[in-house]
């Protein structure tokens, strides 16, 4: 049994009662916690992240920033908060094997065609040759995929605006491998202030609850051997203005290895 299925035969047994989620989820799979200030070598000043390991910038390559988190952590909303501070992240067109719908244009993204006769991870690994992604994952019963000739078109047009893509630890590991001949990757981990706030948001009308809570228990195993720099979005009593402070901070790292890659680079 894989840690992730014992962790679903966990939750099962107490899915009838939240408090008794939240309780194992707190005991076993903690949610770390990121003082706001603390040493030059460990802390940057007085903000609401942490820096885990110093990225590896190279000189002359753009940077792309990857935020990944556990499902309903709220990468949606932080990154629309972006550009309701005025900093909108450059557009990247995304693959999927999802069917066109009526009102979606025809480069809404990258159609790609399912490879009948192979499932699963064989289907991915052609997927990826196929269509050079970078990352490959199902979610809903289609795949989606991030194309390296799309970073590669952000980079080219991206002016002062951030490339900012939204996955998981795995999705960013494979990012990263496979574009670091071409571009510099942030990992940024972002984390819900607490398990109640997260059990709440993933009961709420999403599909297989049990299932993406236990990818959230794995995730808190598994972020720190890709990420770079560690945040919290923290509840608020306004949410629109809590993501908009998420964000702020989000743009601060980015906007430090921007500086620094700069500085690499001169």
């Amino acid at each position: 049994m894989t840690d992730l299925e014992r962790i679903k035969f966990d939750l099962h047994k107490r899915e009838d009662k939240d408090s008794l989620i939240v309780d194992y989820l707190d005991r076993h799979f903690p949610i770390p916690e990121f003082p706001v200030c603390g040493s030059i070598e460990n802390f940057l000043g007085n903000r609401a992240f942490y820096l885990i390991a110093q990225p590896n910038i190279s000189e002359g390559l753009p940077n792309v920033n990857i935020l990944i988190s556990a499902s309903c952590t709220g990468q949606d909303s932080v990154i629309n908060a972006m550009s309701e501070i005025g900093r909108e992240p450059i557009n990247i067109r995304t693959a999927t094997t999802r069917k066109r719908r009526v009102e979606e244009s025809e480069d809404a993204y990258v159609w790609m065609d399912r490879i009948e006769g192979v499932v699963g991870t064989n289907e991915v690994d052609l997927l990826i040759e196929k269509y050079g992604l970078v990352e490959c994952q199902q979610y809903c019963n289609n795949l989606y995929g991030t194309p390296l000739e799309s970073l590669r078109e952000a980079a080219k047009n991206q002016g002062d605006k951030p490339i900012v893509l939204k996955n998981d630890q795995h999705g960013a590991a494979q990012i990263a491998s496979r574009i670091k001949k071409e571009m510099n990757s942030i990992i940024v981990a972002m984390f819900p202030e607490n398990y109640k706030q997260l059990v709440e948001r993933v009961k709420s009308g999403r599909n297989d609850p049990i299932s993406r809570l236990a990818e959230a228990a794995v995730f808190m195993i598994e972020y720190e051997d890709v990420s770079h720099y560690a945040l919290v979005n923290r509840e608020h009593s306004n949410p629109k203005l809590g993501a908009q402070i998420t964000a702020h901070e989000l743009l601060t790292i980015i906007d430090i290895e921007k500086s620094r890659s700069e500085n690499e680079n001169s």
